[in-house]
């Protein structure tokens, strides 16, 4: 424990550290404030006195994790009444697991997604609501990043991290796309970080091999 706790230490110092954004400028005299809003990153409808320079954020990766049913037990305690109030909280959900619904949207038509989709059309997956998934992971993201772009001011900048994946052996480039989506919303895509490379599933490395997946930090830049 004490070894690990010294690896950490050292990756928040330099020469360790990414030089994510440059010298930062200092913080004001005055004290800084904080604001929480609870909205939806889709449909952001707060009210923002400042707009953002920095955005840090890590999204749900497109892994078909369902948080709705990790964190089950803690949203009945605090959150959800019954069980039809925790289904309507799990399809609410950004699109990132196979219990979501068909998006509403049909905005993403990049070619390289349409490209995963047809390969995986008729494939004997292990679940047939994965191409619904990906494709409303992508709408979902392409919204959010819409939204990401209107709280920034001019000349921020944006880290998210994410990472990507790999479905009946097709690997799906996703900081790429969502790269490619942030520069159709307006974004500067000044670098995309490989954070490190992640295995796969025993079911995909015994199927198809082992192919590394990038975990990644796109940073993006709203122009001036």
């Amino acid at each position: 424990m004490a070894e690990q706790l010294n690896r950490m230490y050292e990756d928040l110092n330099p020469p360790h550290q990414l030089p994510l954004f440059g010298a930062l400028r200092p913080l004001a005299d005055s004290k800084p404030t904080a604001c929480v809003e609870l909205a939806d990153a889709r449909h952001f409808t707060g009210e923002i006195e400042d707009y953002a320079d920095i955005i840090i954020t890590s999204p749900p990766y497109l892994n078909r994790y369902d948080y709705s049913r990790i964190y089950s037990l803690e949203l009945c305690l605090a959150f959800c009444k019954d069980f039809n109030e925790l289904k309507q909280v799990r399809h609410s959900l950004l699109r990132s697991h196979i219990e979501s619904r068909e998006p509403p949207t049909n905005d993403v038509k990049h070619p390289a997604l349409i490209e995963v989709l047809d390969n995986l059309k008729g494939q004997n997956l292990n679940n047939p609501r994965i191409p619904v998934m990906i494709k409303g992971y992508f709408e979902d993201m392409n919204l959010a990043i819409k939204e990401l772009y209107k709280v920034c001011q001019p000349g921020a900048r944006v880290a998210l991290v994410i990472g990507n994946s790999r479905f009946h052996g097709e690997l799906i480039p996703v900081d790429l796309l969502l790269s490619e989506l942030a520069a159709d919303a307006g974004f500067g895509v000044e670098r995309i970080i490989i954070a490190r490379y992640k295995g796969n599933s025993s079911q995909q490395m015994g199927r198809y091999g082992r192919v590394p997946v990038r975990e990644s930090i796109c940073i993006w830049r709203k122009n001036a």
